[in-house]
C-alpha cells in the first residue's frame, strides 16, 4: 500500500483574518468543546484539501484511511470528511444516540457510523469511531487522531496508471481508452 499523503498535508490553515468564534458556537448550540479540538477548528479548516482521486467511470484512485501504527478494530478505517464545527454542533442534539453518550459527530464514516469527538463525561476531546455496532477510541485528542490519517493509492487490475489524465480544472482523472 503506497501513501500518498498523510496527516496535515490534508487541511488547509485557517488564517488569523479568518478566525472562528467558538465561543458563538457554543452559546448558540449550547455544547462545550473540549479545548484540543477548540484548538485544532481555529487552526485548520474543517474540511479537507484533498480526500482522494476519483476516476471516471471506475471509482476511487485513492482514498482517505485512518491508518494508525495498531488498529484496535482489525478493520480498514475509512471516513470520507470532516464537519465544519457549527455543522456538528448543529447537529449534536439530532443524533440522540451518540449525544447520550456525550460523542458529536465530527466526521462522516460508514453509513451508520462516524468519526466521533467525546465533549462529555470521562475523556473528553478523544476521537471514537462507530461502525454502526460498535465505539472504539482511537486516540486521545484530534491532533493524535489525525497525524495517522493518510491517502493510500487503491490497487487496482482495471486501471493502469501509465493510461490516466487530467485536465487542469478537472475534479475527475480520465482513462484513455
Amino acid at each position: 500500500m503506497k501513501i500518498l499523503r498523510r496527516g496535515f498535508e490534508l487541511l488547509k490553515t485557517r488564517p488569523l483574518k479568518d478566525a472562528l468564534n467558538v465561543e458563538l458556537i457554543e452559546n448558540e448550540y449550547k455544547i462545550t468543546i473540549p479545548p484540543m479540538y477548540r484548538f485544532f477548528s481555529q487552526l485548520f479548516y474543517l474540511r479537507l484539501e484533498f480526500k482522494g482521486d476519483l476516476i471516471e467511470g471506475k471509482g476511487y484512485l485513492s482514498k482517505l484511511k485512518y491508518l494508525p501504527e495498531i488498529n484496535l478494530t482489525n478493520d480498514e478505517l475509512l471516513f470520507d470528511d470532516l464537519f465544519p464545527l457549527d455543522f456538528s454542533a448543529s447537529t449534536y442534539e439530532e443524533y440522540d444516540f451518540w449525544s447520550e453518550k456525550g460523542l458529536m459527530q465530527i466526521g462522516d464514516g460508514p453509513s451508520e457510523g462516524g468519526i466521533l469527538l467525546k465533549i462529555e463525561g470521562d475523556n473528553i476531546d478523544s476521537i471514537v469511531y462507530n461502525d454502526g455496532n460498535k465505539y472504539y477510541k482511537l486516540s486521545d485528542n484530534i491532533f493524535d487522531f489525525f497525524k495517522d490519517v493518510v491517502i493510500v493509492q487503491v490497487e487496482s487490475s482495471e486501471i493502469n496508471i501509465a493510461n490516466i489524465y487530467k485536465y487542469w480544472n478537472d475534479e475527475k482523472w480520465r482513462n484513455k481508452q
